[in-house]
């Protein structure tokens, strides 16, 4: 796994209103999958939901950062 040191816009954890984890990067927002579980978690673009989903997602370890896939088709 490559460690992404690198973003235009710094990475932000933040939080909905009703308290769900939010990433942000740049323009786009990312939800935690509710599957992910101890050290490793997955995050998927807010509009993976929408048709045709988005496949853009991060992958999480103790906080870090440690794989993008960044192709958004919005």
């Amino acid at each position: 796994m490559q460690t992404i040191s690198y973003f235009p816009l710094a990475p932000q954890f933040t939080s909905t209103v009703n308290g769900r984890p939010v990433l942000q990067i740049g323009y786009y927002r990312y939800y935690r999958n509710n599957r992910s579980r101890g050290r490793k978690a997955t995050w998927f673009c807010a509009r993976n939901s929408s048709k045709p989903g988005c496949k853009a997602s991060v992958i999480v370890v103790d906080g870090m950062i440690v794989d993008v896939k960044n192709e958004h088709n919005h």
